[in-house]
């Protein structure tokens, strides 16, 4: 009876020690962000070529301040949660990363700062997405128990541990060979050139069997497990269809590059925002089945405004050819499609979300 009182003991103030590691981790996430905002008004205004650099501070402000907090979330109903601390690691090394950029520019360009802080600042920027990879592989893997799917994969954790870390090396010892001027993309010497060229080559591998094992995870898990997996695959199939759609939807939209840079960038921004928000009701399992209702609903409106749009301008391709020998005109084809989708909308959308739900 008394072993027992003192493994609770032991085991809250071990939870509590979890729980205050978590809050400082969101501190100094803040902080480190914080002072890279600072830096990046500091550094305004800005040459052109440097502009998608300083909307990294905004893009990467959701990694930085909300994957924490969401990481502390979890951990404070969950304090070793796995999961949890790993969104803690995405932020902090996120944080210190735009902060590197932000400082670079700064010492380089805005006051020059005695050497070699500057160039330290670059060469962080320049390797501290690795380990950025090595985490969303382990959240993959580790997704939704915090545990692997079998002792199987254990070769895999160890695979890309190896290999996260023979690159961080890799540019470690090319700290001898620091950088003199502002370069956005960093430059080694050839023979860690390609030593580095070969590496990257396995980092996509382990992502591809990282993503392998969550999908072998789906096929064997319960009903609740398939629920989280859910949130949080609709999250990441969002997050892709923005990093691959955006630019060429704001390109439709908005002819000048600068406008299209800013609102690609705050989509994405939304996009990463969705993805933490998913982890976070997925983990806490608040509310799961509502995934059924948003997959549904998102998948009939996707699906019905395709299929509008092939109607309306295929109709007005067709229309203008018809009409075109009598009226000479395009607007009453414009007119007669736009009659032809509002009177199409309501039974499209019946028949379509009959199939859906069939």
């Amino acid at each position: 009876m008394t072993t027992d009182l003192m493994n609770i003991t032991t085991a809250g103030h071990w939870n509590r020690s979890l729980k205050a590691l978590a809050w400082l981790n969101l501190l100094v996430c803040l902080g480190l962000f914080g002072a890279a905002v600072g830096l990046y008004f500091a550094n305004q205004p800005a040459p052109g070529w440097r502009l998608t650099l300083d909307l990294e501070v905004w893009t990467l402000s959701v990694l930085a301040t909300l994957f924490p907090a969401i990481g502390l979330l979890i951990l404070v109903n969950q304090p070793r949660h796995l999961i949890g601390w790993l969104l803690c690691a995405v932020g902090l090394i996120t944080a210190i990363s735009v902060l590197a950029t932000q400082l670079a520019i700064f010492g380089f360009y805005t006051q020059p700062l005695l050497p070699p802080l500057p160039a330290v600042a670059l060469w962080l920027r320049s390797w501290l997405w690795i380990p950025i990879i090595c985490l969303i592989c382990l959240f993959l893997l580790l997704f939704p128990t915090g545990r692997l799917p079998t002792p199987r994969w254990r070769w895999v954790i160890v695979g890309l541990l190896l290999t996260t870390g023979a690159l961080i090396f890799v540019n470690l010892a090319g700290l001898a060979d620091l950088p003199a001027t502002f370069t956005p993309e960093p430059t080694r010497s050839p023979p860690w050139d390609r030593i580095v060229a070969l590496l990257l080559v396995l980092l996509p591998l382990w992502l591809l069997i990282s993503i392998l094992s969550l999908l072998l995870r789906w096929r064997s898990a319960d009903v609740l497990v398939r629920q989280q997996i859910k949130w949080v695959v609709f999250a990441g199939v969002l997050l892709g269809m923005t990093v691959f759609l955006s630019d060429w939807i704001v390109e439709q939209v908005w002819q000048d590059p600068t406008v299209r840079i800013v609102v690609g960038r705050g989509l994405m921004s939304l996009a990463f925002a969705a993805l933490g928000l998913a982890i976070l009701i997925a983990i806490l399992r608040y509310r799961l089945f509502d995934i059924d209702i948003i997959i549904r609903r998102t998948t009939s409106y996707a699906i019905l405004s395709a299929l509008l749009a092939l109607i309306y301008f295929g109709s007005i391709v067709v229309l203008q050819q018809l009409l075109a020998p009598v009226t000479g005109e395009s607007d009453l084809a414009v007119v007669l499609s736009t009659l032809l989708i509002a009177a199409l909308f309501l039974p499209l959308r019946r028949r379509v979300q009959d199939a859906i739900d069939r």
